[in-house]
């Protein structure tokens, strides 16, 4: 999480409008689920990290190290869809167990296959959008987009408690760590249990004084913030533009020529 936060810091498109960046993932993650098309969210997993490399400057070594969190889960959630359980052995491949059999089949693995690319789209939109736009600017557009305010302020406060976890945590490592906690199993053992039982308790006092500091400022139940002017440059216009024009005109192709 700190890892993502620091990169869309320093993004290089950390100053382009947060609206256009927000219609930028948001319209062609919708269009990747809902064309069903391997071939279309390769391309937009093309497009979307391209502009995420190219244009946000993004490391790509830190850009494969964040994608590769939700691939892992993505790798596991189509091997339950590829992998059937049957009581005759049939398909391409099977094992057979005392009860059942495992197989996989031709359907199985298109089914697999489709889902995992779809997933990948997405995330690569999600990513471009969270590797350039910090937190509280993405907030702000929600807001002026309508979102309830009361998910909005739940969005900021559990945002920055998260850290506050963090925070703790770290802390609390560093003493364990200072009085020698991890010499050992049976001293990591004890290390982790004290630390599980006093990270909430703890976390949840540092989040009492938050609040306490935000009522001496006078928080009357809204959070305000001081949100900088955007503009919107040609260029950013011109990319967006771009991206959208090629995204479509793959669609098309894709629809029209029946590309899986």
């Amino acid at each position: 999480m700190v890892s993502l936060d620091q990169a869309a810091q320093r993004s290089a498109m950390v100053c382009w409008n947060t609206s256009w960046k927000a219609l930028l993932a948001i319209l062609p993650l919708i269009a990747c689920v809902a064309a069903n098309s391997i071939s279309f969210a390769a391309g937009v997993l093309a497009v979307m990290s391209g502009v995420t490399l190219f244009f946000g400057k993004t490391l790509w070594r830190v850009y494969c190290r964040l994608f590769a969190v939700p691939l892992v889960f993505l790798l596991t959630g189509t091997a339950a869809i590829l992998v059937e359980f049957v009581s005759q052995p049939t398909g391409l491949f099977f094992l057979r167990a005392p009860w059942f059999c495992l197989c996989i089949t031709e359907e199985s693995m298109q089914a697999a296959a489709l889902a995992f690319g779809k997933s990948v789209g997405a995330v690569s939109c999600l990513y471009m959008l969270a590797l350039s736009t910090p937190s509280h600017r993405f907030i702000a557009v929600m807001a002026r987009w309508r979102v309830p305010k009361i998910l909005t302020e739940l969005m900021t406060l559990i945002y920055r408690f998260l850290f506050i976890l963090l925070e703790v945590q770290e802390e609390m490592a560093a003493s364990a760590a200072a009085r020698l906690g991890g010499n050992g199993f049976s001293a990591t053992a004890r290390t982790f249990t004290g630390m599980a039982s006093t990270l909430f308790l703890t976390a949840m006092a540092r989040a009492s004084a938050a609040y306490d500091a935000m009522e001496a400022r006078c928080y009357d139940g809204e959070l305000a913030f001081l949100e900088p002017a955007e503009t919107t440059s040609l260029s950013q216009m011109a990319i967006t533009l771009v991206c959208f024009i090629f995204l479509g005109l793959l669609l098309i192709l894709v629809k029209r020529k029946g590309w899986v």
